[in-house]
């Protein structure tokens, strides 16, 4: 099986180990020849692996010719990919692995619903520096695809994934609004306070924000008839235990300048609430504060 990652951040280079594992090198698509790539990772049990992949840039063409390409570019970025793999016919199965809503309907606009496939990854992963990536741990991880749709691919993929604990679901949605909830309460809360995901868990004062989110996203789902798997508050506290020493990737994007995914996450739930009818107060605040910590003079020159 041929498989490509774009992607050379910190997923990126987990789906890379897990791969490793599975004793498949897949090819690393990055932004240019210069875009610093990890070499290893740290795992949850102490240890330290190597990381095995060949590298190429995304001006080639060499990685159109794959079965499978994960993309886990973020997600403001992920547009431009899909409509390059449009393109080719040789792909047989592209997997989605970003934050929030919005990048996943527009695959299947573009590829089809028997080509696109979302990976809900509920761990924690971040860049210590340029060289070294860490892998915290996680929980239950999902794969699927539109309700009704398979691919021949889904089942094998799973498999390959296995040591991050993925399934695979009939139908992705509403595993897709779950994470949605856990995003938008880990990323923004732990980015704007400058914590580690397990102050969620930690404190009453955040369990209690935390709640509120979960809440107004449950609100808004119902109204669009999306039933949750799981409860979602127990989803949060669960993955932010798990996941407790991680940086989130808002927080990450935040302290490197870089743009972040709030329009993905909570600023989609604002947009979705508004289409609705329905005040999401809470989620508006989150989203205006980091934006405007976004737009604060010291992250002016973003990378």
């Amino acid at each position: 099986m041929r498989i490509s990652i774009v992607g050379a951040g910190s997923v990126g280079s987990l789906l890379t180990h897990i791969l490793n594992k599975a004793n498949i090198e897949p090819v690393l698509v990055k932004r240019s020849p210069n875009t610093p790539t990890p070499t290893r990772i740290l795992t949850p049990d102490g240890s330290e692996a190597k990381l095995r992949y060949k590298s190429t840039v995304y001006s080639y063409d060499d990685w159109l010719y794959s079965d499978v390409i994960f993309i886990a570019t973020k997600a403001y970025d992920a547009s431009s990919i899909i409509e390059r793999i449009s393109t080719s016919r040789d792909i047989s199965l592209t997997i989605l692995v970003q934050n929030g809503l919005g990048v996943f309907e527009e695959g299947v606009r573009r590829l089809g619903p028997g080509r696109i496939a979302q990976l809900v990854l509920n761990h924690g992963v971040s860049l210590a520096d340029h060289d070294t990536c860490v892998w915290v741990g996680g929980s239950r991880s999902y794969l699927g695809m539109v309700k009704g749709y398979r691919n021949p691919y889904l089942d094998r993929i799973a498999d390959l994934l296995r040591d991050l604990d993925v399934v695979v679901v009939e139908d992705i949605e509403p595993y897709r609004w779950l994470k949605l909830v856990v995003n938008a309460v880990i990323n923004p809360i732990t980015a704007l306070l400058e914590v580690r995901n397990k102050a969620i868990a930690d404190s009453e004062l955040l369990r209690t924000l935390a709640t509120m989110v979960c809440e107004e996203v449950r609100r808004i789902a119902g109204v669009k008839g999306i039933e949750f798997p799981r409860d979602p508050c127990r989803e949060v506290f669960e993955v932010a235990i798990k996941t407790g020493d991680n940086i989130s990737s808002m927080l990450s994007d935040l302290a490197r300048c870089r743009k972040t995914e709030i329009d993905f996450i909570n600023g989609y739930i604002v947009r979705i609430a508004e289409d609705l009818g329905i005040e999401a107060t809470v989620n508006r605040i989150l989203y205006i504060m980091v934006k405007a910590k976004e737009s604060l003079k010291h992250c002016r020159n973003r990378s």
